[in-house]
């Protein structure tokens, strides 16, 4: 008892924070087993390159778009039930997308389990927030997002082990009835935190974004733009098979060893935004996670890339904890939730394009250039955050 009193205090190990980053990591695992090699996928239903690109934009705008809605209705209703019911959804989803041999109803299906991811996500940021001390935030979001990236070290592991003999179909159906038991637990053992609002977040314009907030989101759109070209858009998977010559099995083994990193970053990652503060850690995470793939573009082989994703991927997820840190301590609770979800469709809604735009490079000049415009939104982004106060 005395040990866990001690980690709890130390590391703001709250049963919601468990409760979260235990079904996260489930849910997340299985997905990660299959998702990355989705452009692949399309590609072997029929989609062309072009169809893939703007497949992946309309993914990235599908789960940015229920953001917003998600926020409101969090800040009026409470964080749990937003949390909680829309997991319930994945299941007809994830089974209808198993099924299918057509990428347009394989693509529907992703798309509708977006948006219901998307009305989740302002909860997740909120709940975490409410449940520990601010000074404690930091770790929080760091445990939250060591699940995430534990989940992306076992479930391309997995991905890689299994593809041949289960096939990606099967690993879809997985994430399906896995979502059950998730959707029980969270309903089950969540405890409620936010203050539900008498009905002022409505109003869009009311939200409070002082000069900070303003120059934080300009951050955001540029650095979301970054991740849509990098590590949540299609062109790691399609360099890699196509200039590379990796298999799937080594493509999925390549991101294992990416999480890896983003692993360690999560474990003590929340330990230095306390000591450093999210700004110093976010203007790093930034610049550097793009940096980082430009050597790895002249690579060729599996073990040649495998530095230069652990070195990218640990920048990344300090970006990511280091931005939710900082938007948790530029909001409050009444508007916590409103104000994430605009910055979630905000940033989703012009950083969906980049995809499009991104494979558009792609065909003209060559596999290279989404990176290279990557690296320069990542620097735009340092720029932007400058102005923002310290926490």
């Amino acid at each position: 008892m005395g040990l866990w009193l001690k980690l709890k205090s130390s590391y703001g190990l709250e049963p919601n924070l468990l409760v979260l980053a235990g079904t996260i990591f489930v849910l997340v695992t299985s997905y990660y087993s299959w998702s990355l090699l989705l452009p692949l996928y399309l590609r072997q239903l029929g989609a062309s390159d072009f169809w893939v690109g703007i497949s992946y934009t309309l993914i990235i705008l599908a789960y940015t778009l229920g953001q917003v809605f998600g926020g409101l209705l969090s800040d009026k209703l409470g964080r749990k039930p937003l949390i909680a019911f829309p997991t319930f959804c994945f299941f007809p989803l994830y089974l209808l997308a198993s099924l299918t041999r057509s990428w347009v109803l394989l693509l529907g299906c992703l798309l509708l389990a977006d948006i219901a991811s998307a009305f989740q996500d302002p909860s997740f940021t909120s709940i975490i927030a409410e449940s520990v001390p601010k000074e404690k935030r930091g770790v929080a979001f760091g445990i939250w997002g060591s699940s995430f990236s534990l989940s992306l070290v076992i479930g391309p592991l997995l991905g890689s082990l299994l593809l041949k003999s289960v096939g990606i179909p099967k690993l879809i159906l997985a994430t399906g009835i896995l979502s059950i038991p998730c959707g029980l637990a969270r309903l089950k053992l969540l405890r409620e935190t936010g203050v539900k609002s008498k009905g002022k977040t409505w109003n869009w314009f009311n939200l409070g974004l002082n000069a900070d907030l303003r120059w934080f989101l300009g951050a955001s759109v540029a650095l979301m733009t970054v991740f849509s070209l990098t590590i949540w858009g299609p062109f790691i998977a399609l360099y890699a098979k196509d200039v590379i010559k990796l298999t799937g099995e080594k493509i999925n083994l390549l991101f294992t060893f990416g999480g890896i990193s983003a692993v360690v970053f999560s474990i003590l990652g929340g330990k230095v935004v306390e000591k450093f503060k999210g700004k110093k850690v976010f203007l790093l995470g930034v610049l550097l996670h793009p940096l980082f793939f430009l050597p790895w573009l002249y690579t060729r082989g599996f073990l040649a890339g495998v530095p230069f994703f652990l070195l990218t991927y640990l920048f990344s997820q300090g970006s990511f904890v280091a931005y939710r840190t900082i938007l948790s301590n530029l909001t409050t609770e009444t508007n916590r939730s409103s104000v994430v979800g605009l910055f979630g469709t905000v940033t989703g809604v012009i950083s969906a394009s980049a995809p499009w735009w991104g494979m558009a490079m792609r065909l003209k000049w060559s596999g290279q250039a989404p990176f290279w415009a990557a690296a320069i939104l990542g620097l735009l982004a340092l720029i932007l955050t400058l102005p923002v106060a310290k926490e």
